[in-house]
């Protein structure tokens, strides 16, 4: 990237934290001016998407709330490790597609990457990111550590290759470990398609009594799902190799089965043995926005965003049809918003009282207005007609839109409690949805406390910078829950990995 570009760049970040975010000089206060100076004069010398990020993401950040960000870069060496941020540090779960030593239950700490100080990463990489309460900005460092990292150990004086160097910190001891590619890689490697819970914090399914690798779910179109696997399966051998962990299972596909090969599995369902023939196909990336399970006679209803409404519906009214749960538990965990009208779909079969409603205030420019206008082409002239009440062009610069959703029916017979789980990555429409229940269904929540109050930012713009192709998003207007004044603090405040557990009684 040339200097003109880097300007260029930088200069379409301002313009649209200036004409679309409502106020967003005002947020970072009188310094606006300075600190956006500050920032130009840093990128004396950048000349690559990476480092622009770095340095233009703390003033996007400024603003402080959670839907306006400056995504990182999708760099080609990425730490695909899980982590958690517990007391400002990060601990390693499980290594993702990539090689490391055996990690005990609870993770270990990471005390150095690439002689990078651990607790520095964390606090780089949060700095870079937005957020209404300090959960959700380390909710965002756990996400996004995969593809922040890489930048963020250069920027602070590390090297990166292929290969990871850490030291790690497990039992008390310190240990230097290396974390290598994982074998062929995804292209050639052979994968059941299924995902594995070894620990309380990533399945509501009991413990299991025995060594083996249990199964949470299974991706459709996947080879487990079309051998019959299901959440709930555990998996005892893998071609008569024995499994202690999920971690086993890993590392025999890793090192022994490529794409097309038939494995059989031994498993264990409900405490009968069953041998199972899986062919093992490419890696299929699914991330369900929604999903149902049953725990005994809790429905769990998993919801990570708000999405497709009529088929949420459609399910939703299916699994009760089959059965009246005596407790439902909603899982908002991660949550990070979407279609605001969707928990009315919760409330609809689960609330005593009416739900309350939302109220959205657009505060952009005129020229933000246009530009969306302008986006529409030949429609343009007609887009403010034609768009949705309540998005960016169905509701006039300045306006204020209020939703109240119908009046709902009572809870289902038999329907004895409602509990929410929360965590940093509620925000949005999923602290609206927590709200909602709380106040209509008289839930109970669990938890972390999300990551942002009942007054926040929302409905995100996205843009693509012109060269470094960063993604930008904006917030665009404000929301407020109605009748409510106060943030959501759980009723049981409990640690994430634990939070559903502790939910369901277990």
């Amino acid at each position: 990237m040339t200097p003109a570009e880097i300007s260029a760049d930088f200069d379409e970040v301002v313009r649209r934290l200036e004409e679309v975010h409502p106020g967003f000089p005002a947020l970072v206060g009188p310094t606006w001016p300075d600190r956006a100076a500050e920032v130009r004069g840093s990128l004396a010398g950048v000349s690559d998407p990476a480092r622009f990020w770095w340095v233009v993401a703390p003033l996007v950040a400024a603003g402080g709330d959670g839907h306006t960000t400056l995504w990182p870069p999708t760099g080609d060496v990425a730490a695909d490790w899980t982590i958690e941020v517990r007391d400002d540090e990060a601990w390693v779960l499980d290594w993702g597609w990539r090689v490391g030593p055996a990690l005990p239950p609870e993770g270990a700490r990471v005390v150095s990457v690439e002689g990078v100080s651990g607790a520095s990463l964390v606090g780089a990489i949060r700095d870079r990111f937005g957020g209404e309460t300090e959960g959700f900005r380390r909710w965002r460092v756990q996400q996004e550590w995969w593809r922040a990292l890489p930048v963020a150990v250069e920027a602070l004086g590390g090297t990166v290759t292929d290969t990871w160097h850490l030291v790690l910190e497990r039992g008390g001891r310190s240990t230097e470990v290396v974390v290598t590619p994982a074998g062929p890689g995804p292209r050639r490697a052979g994968w059941l398609n299924a995902w594995f819970a070894e620990d309380v914090h990533t399945s509501a399914w009991p413990a299991p009594t025995r060594a083996g690798a249990l199964i949470d779910g299974v991706v459709p179109g996947g080879g487990a799902a079309g051998a019959g696997l299901r959440g709930g399966d555990l998996v005892v051998a893998i071609d008569g190799e024995p499994v202690g962990s999920s971690v086993d299972v890993g590392d025999y596909l890793t090192l022994h089965v490529s794409r097309g090969d038939v494995v059989e599995l031994d498993v264990v369902r409900g405490g009968v043995p069953l041998t199972v023939a899986v062919e093992a196909g490419r890696w299929r990336w699914w991330d369900p926005p929604w999903s149902f399970d049953w725990v005994g006679d809790t429905l769990v209803v998993d919801v990570s965003r708000f999405e497709d409404p009529s088929g949420f519906a459609r399910r939703l009214d299916a699994v009760l049809a089959l059965h009246t749960p005596r407790r439902v538990v909603v899982d908002l965990r991660g949550n990070d918003g979407g279609d605001a009208q969707m928990p009315e779909l919760l409330c609809r079969v689960l609330c005593r009282t009416e739900p309350l409603g939302f109220e959205m205030r657009w505060r952009h420019s005129r020229d933000a207005h246009r530009d969306q206008r302008h986006a529409w082409g030949l429609l343009g002239p007609f887009a403010d007609v034609f768009a949705p009440k309540g998005s960016f062009l169905g509701t006039p610069v300045g306006g204020t839109w209020r939703w109240r959703p119908p009046p709902a029916p009572l809870a289902p017979a038999g329907v004895e409690r409602v509990d929410v789980v929360v965590d940093g990555g509620t925000f949005s429409a999923g602290v609206y949805a927590a709200h909602l229940l709380r106040t209509s269904a008289q839930a109970e929540v669990w938890g972390e406390p999300p990551g942002s109050g009942p007054r926040f930012h929302a409905h995100g713009l996205d843009a693509e910078l012109p060269t470094s192709h960063l993604e930008l998003q904006v917030s665009s207007a404000t929301f407020r829950v109605l009748g409510e004044q106060g943030p959501l603090v759980p009723d049981h405040p409990v640690p994430t990995r634990e939070a559903l557990r502790a939910a369901l009684g277990r």
